[in-house]
């Protein structure tokens, strides 16, 4: 999309379902919480000034999740494989 045009975002029911799960676990990652939180918001037409106040992110990072969601719905929310080194200590260890 162009800069500065507006995103729309639809969530449908059975994202809006998984959304809400995530923002509402407070055992779960408290940033994939924001993020979803995030999304809610703007399906719910709040403007990125208002998602950055409610959710602690910042205006650009709204707008960073908000793209992404639209790109790649749910799953462009979840973090992505990082470069470098792997890591010598495993959750399996």
């Amino acid at each position: 999309m162009p800069k500065g045009e507006r995103y729309r975002i639809e969530a449908s029911a059975e994202d809006e379902v998984r959304l809400r799960m995530w923002a509402a676990s407070r055992k779960g990652e408290r940033r994939l919480a924001e993020r979803a939180q995030a999304i809610l918001l703007s399906a719910a037409a709040e403007t990125v000034a208002t998602i950055s106040a409610r959710t602690g992110l910042s205006a650009q990072a709204a707008s960073k999740w908000r793209r992404r969601y639209l790109e790649a719905g749910l799953d462009g929310l979840l973090e992505l494989p990082r470069s470098g080194r792997p890591p010598q200590i495993t959750p399996q260890c």
